[in-house]
């Protein structure tokens, strides 16, 4: 490299454009001296043309080959050219950046860039005399371990601008080259000076975030383990170059361990009342739910150590699974941290990696506390059903020393490698689907069911809850949009089919935004009158059919009951018989076990379930269940099944009130199954009246809002002559 050169006056016939060469990677500083390998067309046709003085321009884009007027920082470096020679490829030439300018016009581009500039000049602040003494010590602290003694002392005895030389000394601070280009753009020498001093500290080491690093961990009240962890690091820390990377990882480490709550002590917890008063304003309904947080709550109080069960509430989409979990951080006080699971397949995103990887970080556990700053937060562990398990080792496996009381006071990150007590924290899971989840896994939490809301209790919760929100989302005042009688609920009948709210919460905010766009065009002088009769233009046409009683006017269709993760849902089996050879034709994308129970209900129907079966033996039963494009499973369908062939061969249509679940056995004994709640919403959300359960899912009831009891009728079986009995016409 050639010798730095410290004069940077201009001579006094500069000319008003220059030709401009294009960095792909970083930026010339001025006072830097940077040799150049220039081997593009456009590159050596401006050095050619440059009669001893051109532009440094910093590319935006390095992937860019051929780089044009938008492709450059605004900023650039005026430099004067030291020295060319020819190399291999091209040419090497030397500059050496001299002023700080703006780029203008560009007065061409082919065959190579020239532009009209202007020079930059932002004096040194009179105020800032101590600022400017400071970076000169830090030069000439630094100099040896730059490399360049020499050149840094001669620096600062002949560069009296400390803008200038914090310029000068940048060029030479192994740092990334978007830093040089953050400090090309920054005109302010103050900030200019004060970047360059901290990178002049991370150069010698002991910088005062360093030292002030150093002080905070002396202070902190560390667990003895962890004590003994951070001097045996601080110890190794003054051993370590200052430029090798190892000192950076410890560095890191160091601040891992300094900003994580050790010794935080734990808020006070708030009143019970307050709590369960905090609850019933932001969720309506959900009785059962709120009453066992505020148990829960209770016994972490009472108990001290924190050691009560995790809480996992299980239901479908929109129903407020995870805004609980953020009303439990407002009643109590405490910081909500919320980890999102769904897709996570490695291991490290929870436990953190281990500091012998580049890039090391701790897991998500850690971070959240690190951002709340306190060891008693409220963790949301979302969509914990959604976990993967990858090359990586298996995520769940992880939450079990997580979630564990009688492990996870010791925790242990990878990247920390020191135990964290996490008892103080309070873990609250959500997950539309418990049979995804690990049985050790779910043994470690307590399950809160939200099956989703009757028609009455959307209503409320639109009424009370919704519509505030959705018209401040709009720009709207409440009052300027009114809902004439019955429009909520027609909403809910008609354009929405679902367990939660979210779908209705959309369709209610169209509402708003259409007063939205009236009041946006001046256009809204009163308040804007909703009618039912509106809907349909508003909304679009009618989502959800009046009714599901036309399916079954037949014989050999029967109402079913289903469960999914998204919430419960109707379902429809029809049965037919064709010229065959006695054989029973499934189709619909039924699985294994609904297979065995169609071919269960048959034979039951065959022998014990009545109607004439002459001629069978010449002819092919076909079961189908729509929709055909989404797979099915599992034995609730079995009663739904033989309903539907003893409906088919006795010529009697199943009531078209009437929805059922359950197992069927070959003997005929109906079993019991799960997902009872929402199966029952589902037929309500639907104008079902009469549902048929075994008679052991009785029990499961009580789950249910009471005005959704009062409004159906219940059967309970433990046979299906029952079943057949109380289902056909």
């Amino acid at each position: 490299m050639a010798v730095l050169r410290l004069d940077l006056s201009l001579p006094h016939d500069l000319p008003d454009e220059l030709p401009v060469i294009c960095l792909r990677r970083g930026a010339l500083l001025p006072g830097a001296v940077l040799p150049l390998q220039v081997g593009r067309e456009s590159s050596l046709a401006a050095l050619r043309a440059a009669r001893g003085w051109l532009l440094v321009g910093a590319q935006l884009d390095g992937a860019v080959t051929d780089p044009g007027p938008a492709d450059l920082l605004g900023v650039a470096t005026l430099a004067r050219v030291v020295e060319r020679r020819r190399a291999n490829e091209g040419l090497v030439a030397v500059v050496h950046g001299v002023r700080r300018v703006r780029l203008g016009a560009f007065e061409q581009t082919e065959p190579h860039l020239r532009a009209r500039f202007e020079v930059l000049a932002h004096p040194w602040p009179e105020d800032q005399d101590a600022l400017g003494r400071r970076l000169r010590d830090r030069v000439s602290a630094a100099a040896e371990r730059l490399g360049a003694s020499q050149q840094a002392g001669t620096m600062v005895r002949a560069l009296r601008d400390p803008g200038v030389l914090a310029d000068a000394v940048a060029g030479m601070l192994p740092e990334a080259p978007g830093w040089r280009q953050d400090l090309l753009s920054t005109l302010d020498p103050v900030v200019r000076a004060k970047e360059v001093i901290a990178a002049l500290g991370r150069v010698l080491g002991d910088d005062e975030g360093g030292d002030a690093l150093r002080e905070k961990l002396n202070e902190l009240s560390l667990p003895g383990q962890v004590r003994e962890a951070v001097d045996r690091e601080l110890r190794r820390l003054d051993r370590i170059n200052p430029q090798s990377p190892e000192r950076g990882v410890a560095m890191d480490w160091l601040g891992w361990i300094a900003e994580l709550p050790w010794g935080e002590p734990a808020a006070a917890d708030a009143s019970l009342d307050a709590v369960e008063q905090a609850l019933s304003v932001s969720h309506h309904g959900l009785d059962e739910v709120k009453r066992q947080v505020v148990e829960h709550l209770a016994v972490r109080q009472l108990s001290g150590s924190g050691r009560a069960d995790v809480l996992l509430l299980v239901g479908p989409p929109g129903v407020g699974k995870t805004s609980i979990g953020t009303a439990i951080a407002e009643a109590t006080g405490r910081p909500l941290v919320r980890v999102a699971l769904g897709g996570v397949r490695d291991e490290a995103e929870l436990r953190g990696h281990r500091r012998t990887y580049i890039g090391a970080r701790p897991g998500r556990i850690v971070e959240g506390l690190r951002r709340a700053s306190r060891p008693d937060v409220v963790m949301l562990l979302d969509e914990v059903d959604k976990l993967g398990v990858g090359f990586r080792g298996d995520p769940a496996a992880a939450l079990l020393e997580i979630l564990d009381p009688e492990q996870n006071h010791a925790f242990t990150d990878h990247y920390l490698e020191v135990p964290f007590d996490l008892s103080r924290v309070l873990f609250v899971a959500t997950a539309n689907d418990t049979a995804t989840i690990p049985a050790p896994l779910l043994d470690r939490m307590e399950v809160l069911r939200v099956p989703g809301y009757t028609p009455e209790e959307k209503r409320l919760i639109a009424r009370d809850h919704l519509l505030g929100k959705l018209a401040g989302q709009a720009g709207l005042e409440p009052e300027e949009l009114a809902l004439e009688e019955g429009v909520v609920a027609e909403v809910i009948a008609g354009w929405t089919r679902e367990a939660g709210v979210r779908q209705l919460q959309r369709s209610l905010g169209r509402l708003y935004r259409a007063a939205a766009v009236k009041k946006a065009r001046g256009e809204l002088d009163e308040a804007l009158l909703v009618r039912v009769d509106d809907l349909p233009e508003l909304l679009g046409r009618r989502k959800v059919r009046p009714s599901a009683h036309e399916d079954t006017c037949r014989p050999g269709v029967a109402t079913g009951l289903a469960w999914a993760p998204v919430g419960g849902d109707v379902l429809y089996v029809e049965a037919s018989t064709l010229p065959g050879k006695g054989q029973l034709l499934l189709t619909g994308q039924l699985g294994d076990v609904m297979r065995e129970s169609a071919r269960a209900a048959l034979t039951w129907v065959l022998s014990e379930g009545g109607g004439p079966t002459d001629g069978l033996l010449d002819q092919d039963v076909h079961v189908h269940v729509p929709a055909g494009a989404v797979p099915k499973d599992g034995p609730s369908a079995g009663v739904t099944i033989a309903t539907a062939l003893a409906s088919m061969l006795s010529g009697r249509p199943v009531r078209n009130d009437v929805a059922m679940t359950g197992e069927a056995t070959l003997r005929g004994r109906v079993l019991p199954v799960g997902g009872i709640p929402s199966k029952v919403l589902a037929a309500q959300r639907l104008g079902l009246k009469t549902i048929i359960l075994p008679r052991a899912n009785e029990a499961d009831l009580d789950e249910l809002p009471a005005d959704a009891r009062e409004a159906l009728e219940f059967v309970f079986v433990d046979d299906l002559t029952e079943v057949v009995a109380a289902a056909l016409v």
